[in-house]
């Protein structure tokens, strides 16, 4: 009998133990980790509610990941239509974070998400108590899967973002077989004038959007890599940039708020200089505007940018002067 009631008490108290993990598991349910940048490992304990991203090409991609109500800001370029891609979709997150630690904690966020170009506002964050997930910038398309995926996994979105990856890497196939059949000889040598000057050269997404849309970089012929970099500005001097000759411009339009000209007035200031009069562009006016987005984007929508070059340039689908 006293085996008896003691195996009863034994099983009550194994019952009451169990009944008690249990019940804490729906608090822990949904929680993750998730590494960063800067190899700082965050303890998630559910998917972030309030969230607030300061960089406008994480914002593009963070708006396709997430319902937009877990949004509480974002950089102020997100709704610029000359920098941005999802000027559309954004309209439904009406702040923009202005940068400041006052700001971001009057917002009460759960995760404040930063490049890494911007690492030097992330002390002062968490010193404020706001957790911060710092992901690693895109420098190049090729980069840009792995800056979906390291987002993806900070908002607790894994499954959504490799559905963006996939349709991204579809598209580029689609445009890879377009510009497969142009012959060498027949592609479009181009430069790229964006609001401080001609730009290009490897190792940049200016130079991987226009070569990936069929066209010449002719930046490389006046100033190869090994010349590029070393402290001295990307931008080419006019001598380079009438060395260059390329059969076209492109001019990517963004005035970054009214700070620069607009590239309808750089247009027309380099028609009126006789320094570039022997420029076949210029002599021919063989121009194309396209909103800078199109040729200066580092999310998915870089494919949307890219098959809008290809279309101005081969299809005549562009803003010609």
């Amino acid at each position: 009998m006293l085996k008896k009631l003691l195996s009863f008490l034994l099983a009550a108290i194994c019952a009451i133990a169990l009944g008690g993990c249990m019940s804490d598991a729906p608090q822990t349910e949904g929680g993750y980790t998730v590494t960063d940048a800067r190899g700082k490992t965050l303890n998630m304990k559910e998917k972030p509610k309030r969230i607030i991203c300061t960089y406008v090409f994480a914002d593009e991609i963070l708006l396709d990941l997430v319902p937009h109500d877990r949004i509480v800001a974002m950089d102020k370029w997100i709704h610029d239509p000359g920098l941005s891609m999802a000027v559309e979709s954004a309209k439904d997150v009406t702040t923009e974070v202005d940068n400041s630690p006052e700001h971001m904690i009057s917002l009460r966020p759960d995760l404040v998400v930063v490049g890494e170009s911007q690492i030097k506002m992330v002390q002062s964050l968490e010193s404020a108590g706001l957790p911060v997930f710092v992901y690693k910038d895109a420098k190049l398309v090729k980069d840009i899967p792995d800056e979906i995926r390291s987002l993806g996994k900070a908002v607790g979105e894994t499954d959504r973002a490799e559905t963006l990856i996939a349709e991204m890497e579809s598209r580029l196939r689609d445009i890879e077989k377009k510009v497969a059949v142009i012959p060498e000889n027949q592609k479009r040598r181009v430069m790229l004038v964006l609001r401080f000057g001609p730009i290009g050269g490897e190792g940049n997404i200016f130079h991987d959007v226009l070569t990936r849309a069929g066209t010449i970089d002719v930046y490389n012929d006046v100033r190869p890599p090994a010349l590029s970099g070393n402290g001295t500005s990307m931008i080419l001097s006019k001598e380079e940039f009438v060395q260059s000759d390329p059969d076209m411009l492109i001019m990517g339009n963004w005035s970054q708020g009214g700070a620069f000209k607009d590239s309808e007035q750089q247009l027309q200031e380099m028609y009126e200089n006789p320094a570039y009069s022997s420029m076949r562009a210029i002599r021919d006016k063989q121009v194309v505007i396209l909103p800078q987005r199109n040729v200066n984007c580092l999310s998915h929508h870089v494919t949307e940018g890219i098959e809008t070059v290809y279309q101005a340039i081969y299809e005549g689908k562009g803003s010609a002067s």
